[in-house]
């Protein structure tokens, strides 16, 4: 796919994440906190979780782009 169609996806997913979650509010974990792991167990089983220099780099940059959409 061309990386302008990507972007464009990109954005449809994190507009329609947006629109599900409403008025929720999500807490911000990180591995450090108790409560990530029984997280990541429950609700999160298929999350895999890599270091940030094994992201290839056109996935932080959409992630980047939609960033800025908040």
């Amino acid at each position: 796919k061309k990386k302008h169609e990507k972007e464009k996806e990109g954005k449809l997913f994190f507009s329609q994440l947006l629109e599900e979650l409403g008025e929720s509010w999500l807490p911000y974990l990180t591995p450090r906190d108790a409560e990530f792991h029984q997280l990541w167990k429950t609700a999160y089983s298929k999350l895999l979780l890599r270091k940030a220099d094994k992201i290839p780099q056109e996935l932080h940059h959409i992630v980047q782009e939609i960033e800025k959409l908040l």
